[in-house]
């Protein structure tokens, strides 16, 4: 294993670790800063009826936050309604400690609906339908034990999430201590499939095909454990049909896929294909090296073939700060990936990609400097990634949705 890669993963997770501890005082002081908001006592975010008025943006911060308290009781989320020039029409705080920092999932099967899985290993998700601009609240009954949810992060045409633990006996079964088992579950159908606990799912999306769920694997530190690998979960069987590179990367990501053939991409660079017939294509991209794409937010798809997204490249030599940079995938016979730089962006700013509206075609950024979070910029831009409107916000690394 490269060390280098080593100690710049080591290096990776200690800026999420500053950047968590950033956005933490930043979203207590933006909250303090909140006192007077409408308070809406033991309310659920599923009441709220999300049509701003015409020229307003309503920005959604959601969370546990207590303030002065440690009560869980008082736990509220707010719902910040903004003009386009960034001043504050009205605010409200919402009681529901169900709703929890999201992380938004957006598939080309349903264009319609947006998927949100919270913090805190929750037994239920969140979606967000833009026909009728309300969030539903979905629970999960039908296990055995608490299903301890992880991730909504998925493609295909079923829901599917992801658990801490194995649903066969509700806790994390290890294998000889190299890994632990996880459960895929289908919500529509209610099929579980536990994964195998040498080849533990990274947190990258899970691909649902024809006959098998794909996934990536993470990879083991000690030299006896198995190292980072592309899974295709048999769903009959539920054996596992594992598929390296010939040059083994730090991870692997699983990217997208549909029917019969998935894509995945390595940190050293490469964008691989692999169907259920076993056939695995490879193609090199320099640009891709040093490069995680689980720590930003899923791909955004603007057809049924290309898609968008922000990732998040190491710096090289570990003294500069990482940064976010815009790639364009295509998917297919002829795959391929590029760098893409729009206008608006800027190389020293990070960036949240919240969702691509599915009538407007409009796509909403959220732009922050991780070192001076409190202020930031909502970004709307059109169908071309041209900017529309520029709208300053306060918290931005707290804004986890927003609708016009």
């Amino acid at each position: 294993m490269d060390k280098l890669i080593r100690n710049k993963w080591i290096y990776f997770s200690l800026v999420c670790l500053v950047c968590g501890s950033i956005l933490l005082a930043t979203w207590m002081k933006v909250q303090k800063d909140r006192a007077t908001a409408n308070i809406l006592p033991r309310s659920s975010i599923t009441a709220i009826d999300f049509s701003p008025q015409q020229d307003t943006v309503m920005l959604i911060y959601p969370g546990q936050v207590q303030g002065k308290t440690n009560d869980p009781e008082l736990a509220y989320s707010s719902i910040v309604t903004i003009n386009m020039k960034g001043k504050v029409v009205n605010e409200r705080q919402v009681h529901d400690l169900h709703f929890t920092n999201l992380t938004l999932v957006q598939k080309p099967s349903t264009p319609n609906v947006l998927y949100a899985s919270g913090a805190g290993y929750p037994n239920h998700f969140h979606t967000f339908d833009f026909t009728k601009r309300r969030f539903v609240q979905h629970n999960v009954t039908y296990f055995k034990h608490d299903p301890m949810m992880e991730s909504i992060k998925h493609f295909g045409p079923n829901t599917w999430f992801k658990t801490l633990n194995s649903y066969k006996t509700g806790t994390q079964r290890s294998s000889q201590g190299t890994g632990f088992s996880h459960t895929f579950s289908n919500f529509d159908t209610k099929e579980t499939y536990e994964t195998p606990a040498r080849f533990e799912p990274c947190n990258s999306m899970m691909i649902e095909l024809k006959q098998h769920l794909a996934y990536a694997s993470i990879g083991s530190e000690d030299e006896q454990g198995e190292k980072a690998a592309m899974i295709f979960l048999d769903k009959r069987t539920e054996k596992p049909i594992v598929y390296r590179k010939k040059e083994e990367p730090y991870a692997y990501s699983a990217l997208y896929g549909k029917d019969d053939t998935a894509y995945f991409a390595s940190t050293d660079g490469w964008m691989i294909r692999i169907n259920e017939a076993g056939e695995q294509t490879e193609r090199y991209y320099p640009f891709l090296q040093n490069t995680n794409f689980d720590s930003t937010d899923p791909i955004r798809m603007i057809d049924a073939t290309q898609g968008i997204q922000v990732a998040q490249q190491f710096s090289r030599d570990n003294q500069n700060r990482d940064r976010h940079i815009l790639v364009k995938w295509s998917f297919g016979q002829s795959f391929s990936v590029q760098k893409i730089k729009p206008q608006f962006w800027k190389a020293d700013k990070w960036y949240k990609y919240l969702y691509i509206h599915p009538k407007t075609k409009k796509s909403y950024f959220i732009e922050f400097d991780p070192n001076h979070s409190d202020k930031g910029k909502l970004l709307i831009t059109n169908q071309k990634y041209e900017l529309l409107h520029e709208i300053p916000v306060e918290g931005p690394m707290g804004i986890d949705f927003v609708i016009e």
